[in-house]
């Protein structure tokens, strides 16, 4: 879930109605970068829009509020984040759902990409202390026979 009514709360029901973001959702973000309260992070409180121009962007956390858009608010858990993904590969097809449930204003997305950064594989420790033990018995066997063939 990348982003669900952003700053929905039970005083605010209805969130924030700022236009224009160009983010890049990232879980690996500082904790305090989550997009659901992005004018806290941004002005220091809820009531000030954006700033001039009044485009949000830069790297954020994604919302991972799995609730209902309709129902869904701040405290809500976040449940969904983009870990889910973690240790799958990226072929097949990908789709971005986005719906506006809000009555009036029009909201369409102009643009959006999808990057898959590979996970390097890296060995389980099980396996380097195989290694290792099969090394130093090779070692010890090949010394006892050295030692064996020069008496």
């Amino acid at each position: 879930m990348l982003l669900n009514r952003p700053d929905a709360t039970s005083d605010e029901p209805f969130g924030y109605g700022d236009n224009g973001l160009n983010v890049t959702f990232d879980d690996q973000a500082p904790l305090a970068l989550d997009i659901h309260n992005y004018r806290r992070v941004v002005a220091g409180n809820d009531a000030t829009a954006l700033p001039s121009p009044g485009v949000l962007d830069g790297v954020w956390k994604s919302d991972g509020r799995e609730a209902d858009p309709a129902v869904t608010l701040d405290v809500d858990p976040r449940t969904a984040t983009l870990d889910v993904f973690f240790g799958l590969g990226g072929a097949g097809y990908w789709t971005l759902y986005v719906q506006d449930l809000s009555g009036g204003g029009v909201a369409k997305v102009d643009f959006w990409n999808l990057l898959i950064h590979p996970q390097a594989v890296v060995p389980e420790p099980i396996h380097g202390v195989a290694v290792v033990g099969l090394a130093l018995g090779g070692f010890a066997l090949w010394r006892r026979r050295r030692q064996t063939s020069n008496s």
